[in-house]
């Protein structure tokens, strides 16, 4: 495969993943995430498969025992697991994690209306940065509605649909 067919089988199983979660099917929601798993990426010639990808684990995982994770964290998290070289601190890690959390809040918003970065946050505010409601908006335009942008319904609704991956793993 090639590596942009790489990404869009990883784009693919994230948003399946979502629109499955939404629906409230937890054997499909845990097949994607398997298949995700399980999917085999080159370092080098699938590099952002594998950011994102990384990210999604790690954000799910973080999702389900409703832990919030910080930008620096994730930035770590990613390097420990997936050895990914992302700046932990700083201009550079924000707008690498920043890249990757647009990427997969607009696969999961787009696929379910829901948005995965919810669960990502400044460590001293324990709130999501402010580029969250700008991309909340964005997305709101692409999947044509207009909600009105509200953190809190944002995640309890992300922790409502997760109920069901948490009652079935």
């Amino acid at each position: 495969m090639t590596s942009d067919m790489t990404l869009a089988v990883v784009h693919g199983l994230i948003g399946r993943f979502f629109t499955k979660i939404r629906e409230k099917d937890a054997e499909g929601a845990l097949c994607a995430l398997d298949r995700l798993k399980n999917l085999e990426l080159d370092k080098k010639r699938d590099r952002r498969a594998m950011e994102l990808r990384g990210a999604f684990l790690v954000i799910t995982e973080r999702i389900k025992n409703k832990e919030p994770i910080g930008y620096s964290d994730l930035a770590k998290a990613l390097n420990e697991k997936y050895d990914l070289g992302i700046p932990e601190f700083g201009s550079s890690m924000g707008r690498k994690i920043g890249g990757i959390l647009g990427e997969l809040s607009a696969i999961s918003y787009l696929s379910s209306g829901l948005v995965a970065s919810i669960y990502v946050v400044n460590k001293n505010t324990g709130e999501p940065g402010g580029g969250l409601e700008n991309l909340y908006k964005e997305l709101s335009e692409y999947a044509c509605e207009s909600p009105a942008f509200d953190k809190e319904s944002l995640k309890r609704d992300l922790d409502e649909v997760f109920d069901t991956l948490r009652r079935n793993s």
